[in-house]
């Protein structure tokens, strides 16, 4: 079983995909606002997704850091967002794939069970 660290500031989105990769057969651990590396590192997650925008901030900069931390850096990221241009955000930010708002439930699992493997 893997475990997912999925960050959003919306509650009710967070509940969903939560829910989602429960249903998934993986482990959640779920946070309305972005967190520092030392905690993502503690966290010890299989896989990172992050909302664009969370708590007015954008995580390209955490993105970043993670996949650019020795301990971290092969932890997949997904970002996802209504942004038109998330594609060109989370290849700069090094995010490993991107999904655009709204987003299928299926491209969703395809993409963590991808990026699982």
């Amino acid at each position: 079983m893997k475990t997912a660290l999925i960050i959003n500031d919306d509650k009710d989105t967070l509940d969903i995909l939560g829910y989602i990769i429960n249903d998934m057969g993986h482990n959640c651990i779920n946070s309305q606002s972005l967190l520092p590396i030392s905690e993502i590192i503690e966290l010890a997650a299989d896989i990172i997704l992050f909302d664009h925008y969370t708590n007015l901030q954008t995580p390209g900069n955490l993105c970043f850091q993670i996949k650019s931390d020795p301990l971290l850096s092969h932890v997949p990221v997904i970002l996802f967002s209504a942004h038109l241009n998330i594609a060109n955000i989370a290849k700069n930010s090094l995010a490993d794939a991107y999904l655009a708002k709204p987003f299928d439930i299926d491209d969703l699992t395809n993409l963590v069970n991808s990026l699982l493997q």
